[in-house]
């Protein structure tokens, strides 16, 4: 995440892979386990450092990412609020 947030404009494999997982079902019943393994139960930072970087990639680059940018955006807003859910029970 870093390393893409230092250099936007650039694409990388890692920040791909990672934003290919968060464009999501969404329905959290749809989800796989390996990927809510991985990404349930953050704590909210995480989930505001997740939001912000998916946010400044969406601002540099293609349309077609952007979409799949929107729809990360909004698996992670259900993953926090699935792990709010989670700790409530």
């Amino acid at each position: 995440m870093c390393l893409s947030a230092q250099r936007p404009d650039q694409w990388f494999w890692p920040a791909d892979t990672v934003l290919g997982m968060l464009d999501r079902s969404p329905l959290p019943e749809y989800w796989s386990e390996f990927f809510s393994e991985r990404f349930m139960g953050f704590s909210e930072a995480e989930y505001e450092a997740l939001s912000e970087w998916i946010l400044l990639l969406s601002n540099y680059q293609s349309e077609a990412w952007n979409d799949a940018c929107d729809r990360a955006f909004d698996t992670i807003q259900l993953l926090k609020e699935e792990s709010r859910r989670r700790l409530k029970s």
